[in-house]
């Protein structure tokens, strides 16, 4: 096969996999405010805030942002020593994991609260610890068919590879029985006899 046939197919399924990204002010440029937009509708343009600069970029295809600490910031440009610092930081997402059981039941209601300070695009999957998962569902209800305690496991990952995990136990237990004695049912059939025993003998009283 010739050889420019092989580096056009290479280039195609480059982007197929990696998606295209455009960025006008061409990556890290803490010195130019600059606009990224990628196939995967992921876009951001440099901005400046409390914390510093935000600055987008592109990356394997997709568009991703970091947070440079900027002393001096206005318009989305860092304007003091700090933009000569060509530096990338990604921070893993964030992620809590709310659950609400309610007792005697094996159904139990799981809330996923994941944000990336990045604004990059993340996906998660809940593992509910008994074989079975969900990916990408905020709020999901799980039966678990059995009691016991199970540890779930929440994994974020963002679109630059950083992964994030957070665990935690959930206790699943049935009805609580309550065994009555022998010697405590003679108690109640004596007392249900006796309060039947003197309704009987009140309606005697009256004729």
């Amino acid at each position: 096969m010739n050889k420019y046939v092989i580096i056009v197919i290479f280039v195609l399924l480059s982007s197929f996999v990696y998606g295209n990204c455009y960025d006008d002010d061409n990556g890290i440029n803490y010195k130019k405010k600059g606009f990224c937009k990628d196939d995967n509708d992921n876009s951001g343009t440099d901005f400046c805030s409390r914390d510093g600069l935000a600055e987008y970029f592109c990356h394997d295809g997709f568009c991703k942002a970091q947070l440079k600490q900027c002393s001096q910031c206005e318009d989305g440009v860092c304007l003091s020593v700090e933009a000569n610092d060509i530096i990338e930081v990604n921070r893993p997402p964030e992620v809590e994991l709310f659950v609400m059981t309610t007792p005697g039941k094996t159904e139990v209601a799981f809330k996923a609260d994941v944000s990336d300070l990045d604004r990059e695009m993340v996906v998660f999957t809940i593992d509910f610890g008994d074989g079975n998962k969900a990916s990408n569902k905020e709020s999901v209800v799980h039966d678990y068919k059995t009691n016991g305690t199970f540890k779930v496991t929440i994994e974020a990952r963002d679109a630059s590879g950083a992964l994030t995990t957070f665990s935690k136990d959930v206790l699943i237990e049935p009805h609580k029985m309550v065994e009555i004695s022998e010697e405590k049912k003679e108690e109640q059939k004596s007392a249900e006899k006796g309060f039947f025993r003197k309704i009987i003998n009140f309606f005697k009283g009256l004729f």
